[in-house]
């Protein structure tokens, strides 16, 4: 009996550690989003008080932040899609190991 009972012990173990580490990963997740949308919001403070010293009419100074903006965008949505392939991969090495 107390083999059966460190059998299940250790599968309770292994369960925790993956949850651990999902939990883990999502966390590093969501520090990468919370980067990419501070620095989002820095661009846009700085856009606006640009617009401030300048005016409306300082265009090339615009272009620039409206640059930033746009690539900061880009790799946001590249990140996410990588975000998406890791989960929809770990769910199908779990649907996998189910089998």
């Amino acid at each position: 009996m107390s083999s059966l009972t460190s059998v299940k012990d250790l599968m309770e173990e292994i369960k925790k550690s993956f949850f651990d580490l999902v939990n883990k990963a999502q966390e590093s997740f969501d520090e990468q989003t919370d980067e990419y949308e501070a620095l989002a919001s820095w661009i846009e403070h700085d856009r606006r008080l640009m617009e401030l010293l300048y005016g409306d009419e300082a265009y090339e100074k615009f272009q620039k932040f409206d640059q930033k903006q746009a690539e900061t965008n880009l790799k946001q949505l590249d990140f996410y899609q990588k975000q998406k392939d890791f989960w929809w991969e770990q769910m199908e090495v779990q649907k996998a190991r189910m089998d």
